[in-house]
């Protein structure tokens, strides 16, 4: 008989094995559909699952290296599975769960606490349970804070959703189970457990009606007790849950009134969705707000602009003003240059508003020096030039006798005189 420890070790081995073959053939286990492939059996250097409807055996090798385990899987080949009478020779074999059915004991649920016999000996459906397994397995496998849920799943809700559901979880337990020879309903494995407040008025008014059954994983081997041949379980190595069940045969009426003490899912359905339809409802939903933002948007950087604008404006003016131009040059070239001022990664570009401003004064003084036949005085490198007051009065009768011989009226010529 193999004792616990190796038993445990296969079982982690099992786990290892079983987490590479569905990071392998299902990598996104958050996808719909099957959470990834179903492992049946498990080999000391093969495996078996299903998946895709078909069964398939695949190599494995572990290596551990500081303390990391690794999991290379040869390539898979399909299989099918074939039947063969038990024989004594056959070796002992991983059992993946074992469903045992016990009634629950006779007693009040007292605060939603009560006292479960969890297994008892003898021959069950899966295989032998002998009283020494049960009492040297049972308080390991079966420990404090062991979930129970409200019935088993089904084989497709063990395949595409091995944790289980939180609908269905119906208590725990608050104590390891421990073997008792002389317990209320006889010898077995007993343990003491809270149930959850949706599911106590139900384990109560059906209590006659409904048992509790384990889900656990072990080893086995074919062998003869009580006068009786067939699989022995040689070890229990982990469980999985201990559920809450109908009793075996119970009637239809009892079997509806278990399934709907089940709490409705709080999980979405599995539903068609039209994709294209859902993306119509939420462009029509947001399009508001996208436009809102536009607007805001718009209205941000219209003021950012205006901001930056009289910015440029005063370096305008202040450049403007140093030059020798008429008043009224200056001041339409302030109101010109202003909307052109350079902005360069959200600032006044300084550098290049001063060249404009500077092309811009030259350029008016060559036109007046053209109008005047002679140069307007002080400009230099810098467009900085000379602003005595009396340069500027001494030119103004020159440049309208300059308009009056160009064909303007005495008026015109005076207004011309002082700016464009």
């Amino acid at each position: 008989m193999p004792n616990l420890l190796e038993a445990r070790a296969f079982e982690q081995t099992r786990e290892l094995v079983a987490g590479a073959i569905k990071q392998k053939f299902n990598p996104n286990p958050g996808d719909r559909g099957p959470w990834g492939p179903y492992v049946s059996q498990t080999f000391s250097d093969k495996a078996v699952y299903e998946w895709n409807g078909k069964m398939w055996e695949t190599t494995y090798d572990i290596d551990v290296k500081d303390g990391v385990s690794t999991v290379t899987l040869g390539a898979p080949v399909e299989v099918m599975v074939t039947y063969a009478p038990i024989t004594e020779s056959d070796a002992i074999e991983a059992i993946e769960t074992s469903e045992e059915f016990a009634e629950l004991v006779e007693g009040e649920l007292r605060n939603n606490t009560m006292q479960l016999k969890v297994i008892q000996p003898g021959w069950g459906s899966t295989g032998y349970y002998s009283p020494q397994l049960l009492a040297r397995d049972g308080p390991v496998a079966f420990t404090k804070g062991t979930k129970m849920y409200w019935d088993h799943p089904t084989i497709n809700e063990a395949q595409q959703r091995p944790e289980r559901s939180l609908r269905d979880l119906a208590g725990e337990f608050t104590t390891d189970a421990r073997w008792l020879d002389k317990g209320p309903a006889g010898p077995g494995l007993y343990a003491n457990a809270k149930i959850f407040e949706a599911f106590a008025p139900h384990v109560k008014s059906m209590a006659e009606h409904i048992g509790v059954s384990i889900r656990a994983s072990g080893t086995a081997k074919v062998g003869e007790a009580e006068g009786r041949k067939g699989r022995v379980i040689e070890s229990i190595v982990a469980a999985k849950s201990v559920d809450f069940v109908t009793v075996p045969g119970a009637g239809g009426q009892i079997v509806s009134l278990f399934e709907a003490a089940r709490p409705s899912t709080n999980e979405p359905e599995e539903v068609d969705v039209d994709e294209a339809k859902v993306q119509e409802m939420i462009e029509a939903a947001t399009a508001p707000l996208r436009t809102q933002l536009t607007e805001v948007t718009t209205e941000r950087d219209r003021l950012r602009d205006g901001l930056l604008i009289n910015e440029g404006k005063g370096l305008i003016v202040t450049q403007v003003n140093a030059s020798a131009l008429p008043p009224v040059t200056k001041l339409r070239l302030i109101e010109s240059l202003s909307p052109k001022t350079p902005i360069k990664e959200g600032k006044v570009d300084a550098d290049a508003l001063k060249t404009l401003v500077e092309s811009a004064i030259k350029e008016e003084a060559e036109y007046l020096g053209k109008i005047t036949g002679s140069p307007v005085r002080g400009m230099n490198s810098s467009s900085e030039v000379e602003t005595q007051e009396s340069s500027e009065n001494k030119k103004t009768p020159d440049l309208e006798k300059t308009f009056q011989r160009l064909g303007l009226s005495e008026a015109a010529s005076k207004t011309a005189a002082v700016g464009r």
